[in-house]
């Protein structure tokens, strides 16, 4: 397990999409990740929440609320999922202050070291603090998009972007491409790659055969340019984060796979060829209207579990 020590936060509130919240709750230990649950707990011990589509109950006891910095500097990610849990999460009492869930992420945006993820309707969450995303390049849910400009972001049209220390994904339905760009930043950063005999890739280190990567120093626009994901293993090289998306994630009308550091000023597009739509017997999932997740105007009753008005 190459990141065991490690710990992921991911916030959660009433009406989450149970396919990705279940999915993260194996899929991060799977790679060694001590995986917390974090919620508002409005004085209580915990909150039995329950999901969107099937009502599935989701218990939570532990708070976001008082959180230290150092405590917040010990998680190497913060997760922010889809569906209504960033709705419920930036509720406020006070109209003249922001939520505390809101809070907690614009701490986590100062902090470098901290990965921030942010997928689908998850946007809303810092929606009251556009500074944060302000000139980055990002990817939200369709229904979002002009919240995502108004917001002073660079709607960028591809399931995941990964920009610096920030991912986001275009919907739930994307959780497996969003949580594996988090996975394989977090591993790139801990050099952490080696320890089940793989090697980290860096930028200017070619990949498998008929794969090359190509970049600079830290800080560049990575792009990969031909071919297929390198293999992992014992003497082979890690795939970078684009020649994954490239080989996996389909390009999409207006969009290419992109990856660039914060200030880098412009994301540079993965060629056409390395799409998943270019590769022969790959499945294409993204964007499959199925795999969306909760988007529609279902009316949403009020969470049972917090105070009233709440």
């Amino acid at each position: 397990m190459r990141l065991k020590g490690q710990k992921i936060a991911i916030l959660m509130e009433s009406d989450f999409y149970e396919d990705e919240i279940f999915y993260y709750k194996h899929r991060f230990p799977e790679e060694g990740l001590e995986t917390h649950f974090l919620t508002r707990l409005w004085g209580q011990d915990r909150i039995t929440f329950h999901g969107h589509e099937y009502k599935v109950p989701f218990e939570v006891s532990e708070s976001f609320e008082g959180m230290s910095d150092d405590e917040m500097r010990s998680y190497a990610a913060i997760i922010v999922p889809s569906a209504i849990v960033s709705d419920r999460l930036r509720y406020s009492e006070d109209v003249n202050k922001l939520a505390p869930a809101t809070e907690l992420m614009k701490r986590a945006f100062a902090e470098k070291s901290i990965v921030k993820g942010i997928i689908c309707h998850g946007m809303w969450l810092v929606s009251a603090a556009p500074e944060l995303v302000r000139g980055r390049p990002v990817v939200a849910h369709n229904n979002l998009i002009g919240d995502v400009r108004n917001m002073g972001a660079v709607y960028t049209d591809q399931d995941v972007v990964v920009d610096d220390d920030l991912v986001t994904a275009r919907t739930g339905g994307h959780c497996h491409l969003f949580a594996r760009a988090i996975i394989d930043l977090i591993v790139e950063r801990s050099g952490a790659a080696g320890r089940d005999g793989g090697t980290a890739s860096t930028a200017g280190t070619a990949g498998a055969a008929g794969t090359t990567a190509t970049g600079g120093a830290a800080g560049a626009t990575t792009t990969a340019t031909a071919g297929t994901p390198a293999a992992t293993g014992s003497g082979a090289s890690m795939p970078t984060n684009v020649e994954r998306f490239a080989a996996s994630s389909p390009t999409t009308a207006g969009g290419a796979a992109t990856r660039t550091a914060a200030g880098s000023g412009s994301a540079a597009p993965v060629d056409p060829s390395t799409s998943a739509s270019a590769v022969p017997g790959r499945r294409v999932e993204a964007n499959m209207p199925a795999a969306a997740g909760p988007v529609g105007p279902t009316p949403i009753p009020p969470a049972p579990t917090r105070p009233a008005g709440a």
